[in-house]
């Protein structure tokens, strides 16, 4: 499989894990890249006056580059397992609410969530990155908008296991869960309940 704009799927199953090491690292470092240029190109507008951050908006648009400046807060990079196809309904679910989803398939995905702060007892089937924050399971999209509007000091978010009628998992019943605030410190707190 190769790479797709919308509902990007990148799959690194074929080569050597060394292989698919390296090309997940080159894919969060453009993210990195892009994520210092736009805060820099921000940062600029914000020490200038009000008339020159208009003129400079202006010209901003003009270039076709507001795109790149919307986008920031919206380019997640996430790691499935090849087998599981609920992973690819939850990415669904994030571009329809303005999110761009980067899905990378991976045989070691207990390494990912490992790497990124997540415990067994958190994990559930895929684990992303959106702006440093861990985004571990089916958390709806409102939470993770919501995550980086108030900026916690946190790792980020998780919604342990797989329960039904979370986004990507809306097939039979409802069930009940928490979307977890996952704090530096390992512990957690309730960010949201559902329904």
């Amino acid at each position: 499989m190769g790479h797709v704009e919308h509902g990007t799927l990148l799959d690194f199953d074929a080569g050597s894990p060394d292989s698919r090491d390296n090309s997940a690292h080159q894919i969060l470092a453009r993210v990195n890249r892009r994520a210092q240029v736009d805060a820099a190109c921000l940062a600029s507008f914000q020490e200038t006056d009000m008339s020159k951050s208009k003129t400079s908006l202006a010209i901003v648009f003009a270039l076709g580059l507001s795109a790149p400046l919307a986008a920031l807060a919206q380019d997640i990079v996430a790691w499935r397992s090849p087998s599981c196809g609920c992973c690819r309904l939850w990415a669904k679910r994030l571009e329809d609410a303005g999110m761009k989803v980067t899905m990378i398939d991976v045989r070691d995905i207990a390494k990912i969530k490992k790497e990124h702060g997540i415990t067994p007892e958190l994990a559930s089937c895929h684990t992303a990155i959106v702006e440093g924050y861990t985004i571990e399971g089916h958390v709806p999209a409102s939470e993770i908008k919501r995550l980086l509007a108030e900026r916690p000091d946190a790792i980020g978010l998780s919604v342990p296991g797989m329960p039904a009628g979370s986004p990507g998992m809306e097939q039979g019943a409802a069930a009940s869960y928490n979307v977890l605030l996952v704090k530096r410190d390992g512990s957690t707190e309730v960010f949201a309940r559902y329904p």
